[in-house]
């Protein structure tokens, strides 16, 4: 397509060259100003751009110094960098600032080069705002990484897990301190050498195959490990970089000792059984779950004990500082597994119970707690044999331990005695179990031993055995130790030989499975078992409820199938799989759909199940709808994005209107950051001494209501200096109607309060000076009624009188009386003209300017020179149209009272957008300092400044007089 700058030329034809106005058009579509400087500085030609750049039009530079623009303290440079190019330097990126005609000052970026043979300076300008702009973020940025670097490495230093990384040579670069007391090695032995050479024996492990997997495929590996080397088990996690690894591992062989229960744990949650009130306390997030046993034992609902500051308020003075001490030291104690407590708790109705408390807490590879699921039980009413049996429990453990010596090595627990129950035999591991040493069980029978033993199920065992030799298998609960037992007992020799075996750990694994299933039903969570191939087993009613798909649709078919949509991430799912199938636990979330299509979004946690043997036996999977955490989430992040950028100052605070947030807006326009105004309420903190009461008071109630408010209200900055903020406010709530927060924007409206008293001022003094300008013309008025028109009157009844008293000739009287009546018409008429307001109707102003000086020229007083050509064609609004007419008649009656003149001449003309109005005589003048121009200037004057207009009087003695008046139109 040919270039409408530069025509194409035919192959025959010569070269055709771009014409000067086609080269105008290529520079004045360049986004940069281009232009050239003469030898003396000034601008010879400019192109468009700098209507952009500097806010002048090209026509505005032409002709001015460059300097004139440049910034005072600019100057010396500017002249420097002039003076090396035209020494023949050329120049590509000199740097100043200029004014723009709007005032603001920006940084300029200039090329330029001196052209000896045509002195001139050809340059090109850019505006620098950007490129500084650029460096500054630039410049932050740079910070930024070296403050995160820092904090990783202090970060990696304080870590749980060690971490080391190598580079794609498997050279060491760096291990935190975790690497060296886990692995008992001094880190900076291995610094800068090769990993495989460094421990030759980890190459045939796992890690070998896993590092170079995760490399390979750059994608991160997770497997655990035992490593000979070290004698432990690992549980580790690479990723890959462009530099090289980054591997993170723990010590998991304690964990590996405890799997089960870890596993059994995740499972639990907390809802009822039937005699207990179970719950599941999140140490992470001190989030209690807890069971129906809760309200149906004590009351409460589950909200009103959701956390632990909750579950304090609760319990009684007296047991609180002791049972809060002995909680955070099991807690804090890596080795406790257990927490158990007594202690009086208030019921929902106000009255206080005892409560026993068993906790089991669960911790990770490091010792930190992370959770607790335990067991509250209202044991009030056997608070008496409960201490009955803890004393008698208690001489047991001391009994056990004054015996601990004559232990003996066999693992189940073994007991003789004759036919008649006399113990002849007691071994080590009788005496652990029962807590009753050897030497105090010999040559004892068992009621000796045991208060209500002839009650219990061992007498009828022993007696059985005494009367029938056949051996005897039984399970059955100790009421002596509390424990399971199983217990293979025979006759042999006339001696009864029992072994037993505490299968309590065994039998307690049995109750909670039956507890899973009982609260798997019950909890408000969605609940399902998936076989090995993933399809659904079994749901719970809370499934159903969620996802409204009832057992019978959901038995058989996969979770994908039932749940999955046109927002589920096929890459979640595909984790989702992959992790169950190796073993692992899976979190994380999904975007599921319901039976109707409606989009719920769950939090997920899945595990597998193991048999005995390792087996999987089934995928258990609990799943929790967080659609409306989620979207207040979005809500708030959408909310601080935008409230960031904002230019007014934002401030977020709580309900009881503490301040949790602000932006950099609010900090640039009270100079508070928000480190100073954090849990700070803004009112105590920019209220000052001129603050009012009232409105003070309304600003509460309106938080009290938890209503949306606006008002402008005087503040302090830090400095102390006052200014008006502009405050609006709007509560946000929750999904349960509670306020959640308070959002409140402000906006710095000083200068419009100053502009708004400015404008009272101005219009007060307008005002006035109409009032004055009122009364003025009043008595002027009075004054030619009396001194021209009465006076004529009069003469006129002088002559009246004189004819009817017959003096004088009647008819030159009565003529003489018919002219000065005349007069006194004309008069009257003028002035009644000059006093109302024209009827300008829908005539031109050039048409009512005309009439107005015809009627001037009318009286035959003076000569009026009109030239109306600038406005023959002007449309003006009927405002400024009247303006005009009065501002003439005044300027007009004037001349004729005052002026003493024979000429008077009326011009008009244009500077900018505004009309120019000129009125001159030829009078005798008058000096503006001594008499200040009388009324009728200062009423054209207020005239012009009511309609943002300028007036001026240039006059002296003898020299006339010009009314000089500028309006805008």
């Amino acid at each position: 397509m040919q270039s409408p700058l530069f025509p194409s030329a035919h192959p025959d034809t010569a070269p055709r060259y771009p014409t000067p106005s086609q080269l105008q058009q290529l520079f004045d579509s360049s986004p940069d100003v281009i232009c050239s400087i003469d030898g003396d500085g000034r601008f010879v030609l400019v192109s468009r751009a700098s209507l952009q750049v500097w806010g002048y039009a090209p026509e505005e530079l032409i002709g001015r110094a460059y300097m004139d623009y440049v910034i005072p303290e600019d100057h010396a440079l500017t002249v420097a960098a002039a003076t090396a190019i035209m020494s023949g330097t050329d120049m590509t990126d000199f740097q100043n600032r200029y004014r723009r005609k709007d005032g603001a000052i920006i940084p300029i970026l200039w090329s330029a080069r001196w052209d000896e043979a045509g002195q001139t300076m050809f340059c090109i300008a850019k505006d620098a705002s950007e490129k500084l702009e650029k460096e500054r973020l630039r410049s932050q940025l740079d910070t930024e990484i070296r403050r995160q670097h820092h904090q990783m490495q202090e970060m990696l230093g304080r870590i749980a897990d060690g971490f080391f990384s190598v580079d794609h040579q498997w050279v060491i670069q760096y291990a935190n301190p975790r690497v060296q007391s886990m692995l008992g090695i001094n880190v900076a032995d291995y610094i800068g050498r090769n990993l495989w050479e460094s421990f030759p024996s980890v190459r045939d492990s796992a890690c070998y195959e896993q590092y170079h997997e995760a490399i390979r495929t750059h994608r991160p590996v997770h497997f655990e490990v035992w490593l000979d080397v070290f004698g432990k088990w690992f549980s580790v996690d690479a990723h890959p970089s462009s530099t090289g690894l980054s591997i993170f591992f723990r010590d998991t062989t304690q964990q590996k000792a405890t799997e089960e229960e870890l596993r059994r744990s995740h499972e639990r949650f907390a809802l009822a059984a039937k005699s207990d009130a179970i719950y599941d306390w999140d140490l992470m997030t001190d989030e209690l779950q807890w069971g129906d046993g809760l309200h149906r034992i004590f009351g409460y609902h589950p909200d009103e004990l959701r956390t632990t500051a909750q579950w304090e308020e609760a319990l009684h003075p007296a047991n609180f500082a002791e049972t809060t001490r002995k909680l955070r030291a099991v807690l804090a104690n890596e080795s406790a597994s257990v927490w158990e407590a007594t202690y009086r708790l208030r019921k929902k109705d106000g009255n206080y119970f005892i409560v026993h408390e068993l906790g089991h807490i669960v911790r990770d590879g490091s010792g930190a707690a992370l959770r607790m699921v335990g067991k509250l039980n209202d044991i009030t009413e056997k608070r008496r044999a409960e201490l009955e049996r803890r004393s008698y429990g208690e001489q047991l453990r001391n009994q056990h331990a004054s015996m601990v010596a004559v232990l003996e090595q066999m693992n189940d627990g073994f007991i003789t005695t004759d036919l008649e129950g006399r113990i002849l035999y007691w071994n080590k591991e009788a005496e652990r179990m029962t807590g009753i040493p050897r030497s105090a069980a010999l040559g004892q029978l068992f009621p000796e031993l045991y208060s209500g033993f002839e009650e219990s199920e061992y007498a009828g065992i022993f007696r059985r055995l005494a009367a029938d030799p056949t051996p005897v298998h039984r399970i059955i609960f100790s009421p002596f130790t509390r424990r399971w037992m199983e217990l293979h007992a025979y006759v042999a020799v006339q001696k009864i030989s029992v072994f037993f075996r505490d299968i309590s750990e065994q039998k307690r694994s049995e109750e909670e499975l039956r507890m899973l299933s009982l609260i798997a039903r019950q909890t408000t969570n969605a609940v399902s078992l998936l076989d090995t191939a993933f399809r659904v087993t079994w749901i719970n009613g809370a499934y159903t409820k969620l996802f409204g798909f009832t057992e019978e649709e959901a038995l058989g078919r996969r979770t994908s199938e039932l749940l999955a949509g046109p927002r589920t991430d096929e890459a979640q799912m595909r984790a989702f799989r992959n992790a169950l199938e190796a073993g692992h636990e899976f979190v994380g979330e999904f975007v599921n759909y319901n039976k109707d299509g409606a989009e719920i979004i769950t939090e997920c946690s899945a595990q597998p199940v193991h048999d005995a043997e390792g087996a999987v036996l089934y995928y258990f999977m609990m799943m929790t709808d967080i659609t409306g955490r989620r979207r207040r989430e979005e809500e708030l992040r959408l909310l601080s994005m935008i409230a960031t950028e904002m230019e007014d100052g934002v401030v977020i605070i709580t309900p009881d209107r503490k301040t949790t947030w602000v932006n950099a807006a609010f900090t640039r326009m009270t100079g508070y950051t928000l480190e100073e105004m954090l849990g700070r309420t803004p009112a105590s903190v920019l209220e000052g001494p001129a603050g009012d009461p009232e409105l003070h008071a309304f600003i509460r109630e309106q938080y009290r209501k938890a209503q949306p408010f606006r008002v402008e209200v005087l503040n302090y900055k830090k400095n102390g200096e006052p200014f008006w903020s502009e405050m609006h406010v709007q509560p946000l709530f929750d999904a349960d109607g509670a306020v959640e927060l308070y959002f409140s924007i402000r906006k710095d409206i000083t200068a419009r309060k100053q502009l708004e008293q400015e404008l009272e001022e101005q219009r007060k003094r307008t005002t006035a000076a109409v009032i004055e300008a009122q009364e003025a013309e009043r008595s002027a008025v009075s004054q030619e009624l009396h001194d021209n028109v009465n006076q004529v009157l009069t003469t006129v009844k002088l002559y009246q009188e004189l004819c009817l008293s017959g003096i004088g000739d009647r008819d030159e009287l009565t003529q003489r009386s018919i002219r000065l009546l005349q007069e006194s018409i004309t008069a009257i008429r003028s002035l009644s003209k000059r006093l109302s307001a024209p009827s300008l109707g829908k005539i031109r102003l050039e048409e009512s300017v005309r009439e107005l000086t015809d009627a001037v020229a009318a009286t035959g007083k003076i000569q009026v020179a009109l030239d109306t050509e600038a406005i023959e064609q002007l449309e003006v609004d009927g405002t400024i149209h009247l303006a005009v007419y009065r501002i003439l008649q005044e300027g007009l009656t004037n001349v004729l009272k005052h002026a003493q003149a024979t000429r008077v001449s009326v011009s008009f003309g244009f500077t900018g957008e505004r009309l120019l109005v000129l009125v001159s005589d030829n009078g005798c003048g008058f000096d503006p300092g001594e008499r200040g121009g009388g009324i009728g200037l200062s009423n054209i004057r207020t005239r012009v400044e009511s309609l943002a207009g300028a007036a001026t009087c240039d006059s002296a003695p003898g020299a006339g007089c010009t009314l000089r008046v500028e309006l805008p139109v």
